[in-house]
């Protein structure tokens, strides 16, 4: 059975979406050089603000693309 490496990111949240798309994109490039094939990232870690609707759909795209990269 082929093994599989998963990986657990704890990241400093914040109110503003670039930053946190810029942690998100930072972890999944270092989970990649340690062979991380699934990284498991905290709930809402985009966009944490319940009570400001944010378009997302830039962000998401970059993250599908390093997915895709990685």
């Amino acid at each position: 059975m082929p093994e599989v490496r998963i990986g657990v990111a704890q990241l400093a949240v914040t109110s503003i979406v670039e930053q946190n798309l810029a942690n998100i994109l930072s972890w999944m490039q270092r989970a990649h050089a340690l062979g991380i094939q699934i990284l498991c990232l905290p709930e809402y870690c985009l966009n944490p603000r319940f009570e400001h609707w944010t378009d997302l759909t830039v962000a998401i795209q970059q993250i599908q693309a390093a997915c895709r990269r990685y």
